[in-house]
């Protein structure tokens, strides 16, 4: 066979296989249709089944410059904030970094001291770990209260002291240079009767001073040694109060409840964000999913309003300024996804049945495209 009749031998045979698919070709329609449908069913099925419910909530993040001017008594007193700066990068980054940890949700469903909320249906031993948790940080917060109180008497207490050894020492000077004088007209018989009782006088305002500079300084030094006892008593207070909120976080993770929190939670996700070309603003956004209850979304959206305010307050100081900005009501988050996803499960379906079609029809008619070929031989 010359390589002329080799190619149209070829050419032929690739016209009938072409021709008898264009033969199937409502079989292929039908197959490409059918394999549309039922992956857009699918498709479509499954998205609209996995409701997710949450909201997207910003707050609005400053720190704020408080002004501190000193009145006629001699002390501080704080002016209304005039002046807000933007969050630097570096107390965002670190912020950020433990708000999309998973201790932040944990976070949401503890109290104030970050220990889990008691119920009726945890363990014994889980609810004792929680009073017990809940008790020792109590005292804790007692006791830093009382730490900053006896700082500031000791601070009080330094002040009152030095002001003590200023008048001692005026009163020393005085009565040094007097004294010196005094002896003088002692040793040349002129001392007065005038001059006698000056010198007592000022003898005895001296011995005054030197007696009330030195009561206050043991009096300071009491204040200060109180102030070490009592911040020794709360260094160890607060290690076994964190010991016994780590137990009590262990034996609350290993529950039943802790496992179907997390599993419900499609996403909590937050996010830091400036807009462009406005640096005086600043934003962070919590994205929140939770899957097939709106009910537990809502309440979710609810802590995460309540509490992430606060917690930047404690994490950044009491110079920090969070405010959650009007946002939609709790909803249905994956509404659109059902379109996009009922289409590319219709395509792929189509493609599938189309494939599938193909060869079915083509190893049902590869025998009769042989004989074809055999024939125009």
């Amino acid at each position: 066979m010359s390589e002329m009749q080799e190619k149209k031998r070829k050419e032929l045979n690739l016209y009938l296989m072409l021709k008898t698919l264009l033969r199937r070709g409502k079989w292929l329609l039908i197959s490409l249709l059918i394999g549309a449908v039922i992956g857009g069913a699918l498709g479509f099925f499954i998205t609209f089944n996995k409701k997710i419910y949450g909201a997207e909530i910003q707050f609005q993040v400053y720190q704020v410059n408080v002004e501190q001017t000193p009145n006629t008594n001699n002390t501080t007193t704080t002016t209304k904030p005039n002046a807000y700066k933007r969050f630097d990068e570096a107390t965002m980054s670190d912020l950020l970094s433990f708000l999309n940890a998973r201790s932040f949700v944990e976070r949401l469903y503890c109290d104030e001291y970050g220990v889990p909320i008691v119920k009726d249906a945890y363990a014994n031993d889980l609810k004792v770990a929680i009073e017990t948790a809940t008790a020792q940080k109590k005292a804790l917060r007692e006791k830093e209260v009382a730490v900053k109180l006896l700082e500031k008497e000791v601070e009080k207490e330094k002040s009152i002291t030095e002001m003590k050894k200023e008048l001692y020492t005026i009163e020393d000077e005085t009565f040094e240079a007097m004294t010196v004088a005094y002896e003088i007209a002692v040793t040349a018989g002129t001392v007065t009767p005038e001059q006698e009782t000056e010198y007592k006088a000022q003898k005895e305002t001296y011995l005054n001073a030197y007696n009330a500079y030195t009561v206050q300084q043991k009096k300071q030094a009491q204040v200060q040694e109180q102030l070490a006892v009592l911040k020794a008593e709360t260094s160890t207070a607060r290690t076994q109060a964190n010991e016994s909120v780590a137990k009590a976080l262990a034996l609350w993770r290993a529950e039943e409840d802790y496992k179907t929190l997390f599993s419900k939670i499609e996403k909590a996700d937050i996010e830091f964000t400036r807009p462009i070309g406005d640096d005086s603003l600043a934003f962070i956004t919590a994205n929140v999913g939770v899957k097939k209850d709106f009910d537990f979304a809502k309440e979710l959206v609810g802590l995460i309003e309540e509490k992430l305010p606060a917690y930047v307050k404690e994490c950044v100081g009491d110079g920090a300024f969070c405010q959650a900005l009007p946002y939609d009501e709790v909803g249905r988050t994956n509404k659109e996804d059902i379109i996009s996803n009922t289409v590319k499960y219709a395509i792929l379906g189509g493609v599938l049945g189309l494939l599938v079609a193909c060869i079915v029809l083509g190893v049902k008619d590869r025998e009769q495209f042989f004989v074809c070929a055999e024939n125009n031989d």
